[in-house]
């Protein structure tokens, strides 16, 4: 892989990685194409143009040049707004975003380097949506993606002499979306805050200690978070460090209730221990 430049998004939001990623690997994803859809008209042009002819797929990368992203703080107000401008959609087989968590990708599709191309112009803002393990194969057309999935930021790009991209996608929030028309021959999705019940203080409280001597038992003694980590980022962090099949990932990552997804992914821990 050629030596590029590193560069940081400046539009990112200050602090919006937390301090406990400098303690944090990250994981290593999954080798999946991206779905087949409907491929837009073919094209040509040199490295980094804007032409969008069409590709097979995209994958999940080890992150290379762009992994090692420096540890910031959260900002005050979490998760940042949604707006009503349509985002784009990027849809990968059995992979799932986590709010706060970053995501190493390779983007090398042309319509889905068009769609990095376009975001950079913007806010960086992408909603990666997971596609189930199996859809792919059954599905003679579009296939099916959970109607949950994650808004993301690009916080990290390197641009490849070839026009391919290394990002690093770090996740915003949870939101469910619905298509909308696009001009573009990558997809376009409306998003709306994910509604889920929070559990009483009391069980809140019992939930967040449980979660943070698995995630020790997991981490190590040293691995110490902040007294204010919100139980939710607590339910995420264990469940990616879990080796899951993505149909239990998928029951977790969806479920509305955090203490049910809490229980469910403290179960998942035992079972692995």
């Amino acid at each position: 892989m050629p030596e590029v430049p590193r560069r940081t998004r400046p539009s990112l939001s200050p602090g919006i990685l937390p301090r406990c990623f400098g303690q944090l690997p990250l994981p290593a994803p999954r080798r999946q194409p991206d779905p087949l859809l409907p491929s837009p008209a073919s094209g040509s042009g040199s490295p980094g143009s804007r032409t969008r002819p069409a590709g097979p797929h995209g994958l999940p990368t080890q992150g290379g040049s762009v992994s090692d992203i420096p540890p910031v703080d959260i900002p005050e107000q979490w998760p940042p707004p949604l707006t009503s401008t349509p985002v784009p959609l990027f849809p990968l087989p059995g992979v799932f975003l986590f709010p706060r968590h970053p995501l190493p990708l390779h983007i090398f599709e042309p319509r889905y380097r068009a769609m990095i191309e376009d975001s950079l112009d913007g806010p960086g803002r992408i909603v990666l949506g997971t596609i189930p393990i199996g859809e792919e194969e059954t599905s003679e057309h579009v296939p099916k993606i959970l109607d949950v999935a994650t808004l993301g930021e690009i916080a990290r790009h390197d641009r490849l002499d070839d026009g391919r991209f290394m990002i690093i996608l770090f996740g915003l929030q949870r939101v469910e979306w619905s298509e909308v028309e696009s001009p573009h021959p990558y997809r376009l999705v409306q998003v709306s805050a994910f509604s889920q019940n929070e559990p009483a203080p009391p069980l809140a409280h019992s939930l967040d200690q449980r979660l943070r001597q698995a995630l020790q038992a997991r981490m190590g003694e040293d691995f110490i978070l902040p007294g204010d980590t919100p139980l939710e980022f607590l339910i995420d962090l264990l469940c990616s460090r879990l080796a899951l099949p993505a149909a239990r990932v998928e029951r977790i990552f969806t479920e509305r209730d955090q203490a049910v997804r809490a229980e469910r992914v403290l179960a998942a821990h035992q079972e692995a221990t």
